[in-house]
């Protein structure tokens, strides 16, 4: 019962994540197209009013990208979990093939 809980949990927390990131997209979009240095120059203009959100033709295709980088991450985080049986006994019968 409580793999299926964290399973939920993880499922829930992950699918809110991507609010702030598509909203970040958007912030970043209008300065994507001079590159790494505009983007750096222009993040703290685009912080400082977080809901001047623009639509601009690159749009599309960073709140894609930045869909892809954060569903990589999550990927990257669900694969490397352990399983570290929390709350059993070290030599728990439970998991051998008797």
């Amino acid at each position: 019962m409580r793999n299926a809980d964290e399973y939920k949990t993880s499922v829930i927390l992950s699918v809110c994540g991507i609010v702030p990131v598509v909203w970040l997209a958007l912030l970043i979009a209008p300065y994507v197209s001079g590159g790494l240095l505009e983007i750096i120059e222009n993040l703290s203009i685009a912080m400082n009013e977080p809901f001047q959100i623009t639509v601009c033709e690159n749009s599309v295709k960073t709140v894609l990208i930045f869909l892809l980088c954060y569903g990589m991450g999550i990927g990257v985080y669900l694969s490397t979990r352990r399983n570290y049986r929390k709350r059993e006994e070290h030599g728990s019968a439970k998991w051998g093939n008797a």
